[in-house]
């Protein structure tokens, strides 16, 4: 695998890992905020009350199968499969800008939501993960070898 694809995989979890930490969804009218573990960790419930949040949170699960391909693909298939599934990937977390509404307390109390920092470095992630598996694979060296040559050419 070239360099370039490596180097690319190791910034796309360098940016998830970022997202994490920062604050994905800001409550504009308290002082409350998701940061992206708790986007992760509790993104399933929104199943109840926003089925596009929930499909924004399943964009992780390929984006980790696709980690993983992209770093041992080798054949063409692979990486046409790895696109697929990047452009998968990038196109159910475009559902978390459907996000308007934070759930305040256990009550189910919301407030409206701004995007923070953490969401669009999420986003980034995933957009580098389709441009690293996008990219080719490492060519193989060919021998050539002649009829009646001592010396073949590598």
């Amino acid at each position: 695998m070239p360099a370039v694809k490596k180097i690319l995989v190791l910034v796309s979890i360098f940016f998830y890992l970022i997202s994490l930490f920062s604050p994905a969804y800001i409550g504009l009218q308290s002082d409350n905020s998701w940061n992206g573990f708790m986007c992760l960790g509790f993104g399933w419930m929104a199943l109840v009350w926003n089925p596009i949040g929930f499909f924004a949170w399943l964009a992780n699960f390929p984006y980790f199968v696709n980690v993983v391909m992209v770093l041992i693909s080798k054949k063409i298939w692979s990486r046409i499969a790895t696109s697929i599934i990047g452009a998968v990937s990038l196109f159910l977390a475009l559902g978390a800008f459907d996000v308007t509404y934070l759930m305040r307390d256990e009550g189910g109390n919301t407030e409206l939501a701004d995007y923070g920092a953490g969401l669009y470095l999420w986003i980034f992630s995933m957009i580098i993960m389709v441009v690293a598996a996008a990219l080719p694979g490492e060519k193989k060296p060919v021998e050539v070898h002649y009829i009646n040559n001592p010396n073949p050419i590598k």
